[in-house]
């Protein structure tokens, strides 16, 4: 959330930080008023989604921004909580990922690691950090939601239970449970009290 900054100001963040609708024409003949864009940054409440402050500060380097975000409680970094120690650069990422920005624990973002760089095993190891329920949204390949499947058997010991591919296991709603794979489209509002939500690369919804 910005914070102390003039009127002025917060329209030229909302005119910076908006796009354009594709199609949006189209719509705008139903709806009288609208602009055509989506607007990321409210101009009333201050308030954007927080995958934008690292731009926020780059327009303006002298805004004060509010983080009220709820921060994940996170174990010591280890490499050894799966049944395969991690390999350096995996730890790396590791490190990288729970790191803090500005004093305040990130516990969130994008891994990016190469072709056949273990990143199933950095996944259930970032997972593993964090209490509670982790939901791991697996892309719409079938083979990819087995292969998560049975990694997570062989790399943590435990049965993830699956929803996708036809199958529905009632252990995702349950406590106890602490990997839940499921494919986009299938996610309901059963799966609550998570506590890590893990994307897998190129999840078409």
């Amino acid at each position: 959330r910005v914070m102390n900054a003039d009127r002025q100001l917060l329209f030229e963040l909302d005119r910076a930080l908006s796009v354009e609708v594709p199609g949006a024409k189209y719509a705008m003949r139903h709806r009288p008023g609208w602009d055509g864009r989506y607007h990321a940054f409210s101009p009333l409440s201050g308030i954007f989604p927080t995958g934008l402050s690292g731009m926020v500060r780059k327009l303006i380097p002298s805004i004060q921004i509010e983080d009220k975000r709820e921060r994940p409680h996170v174990r010591p970094l280890s490499r050894d909580l799966l049944t395969k120690k991690l390999r350096d650069y995996q730890f790396q990422c590791l490190q990288a990922f729970f790191a803090t920005d500005r004093g305040v624990l990130s516990g969130r973002g994008v891994v990016e690691v190469g072709v056949a760089g273990g990143k199933t095993a950095l996944g259930l190891a970032i997972a593993c950090h964090v209490p509670g329920k982790a939901v791991i949204i697996v892309n719409n390949r079938k083979d990819l939601f087995h292969q998560w499947r049975e990694e997570t058997k062989l790399l943590t010991g435990e049965e993830a239970a699956a929803i996708g591919d036809g199958g529905w296991d009632d252990r995702a709603s349950q406590f106890g449970t602490k990997f839940v794979l499921v494919m986009p489209g299938t996610v309901g509002k059963d799966l609550k009290g998570f506590g890590m939500i893990v994307r897998d690369a190129k999840v078409v919804i």
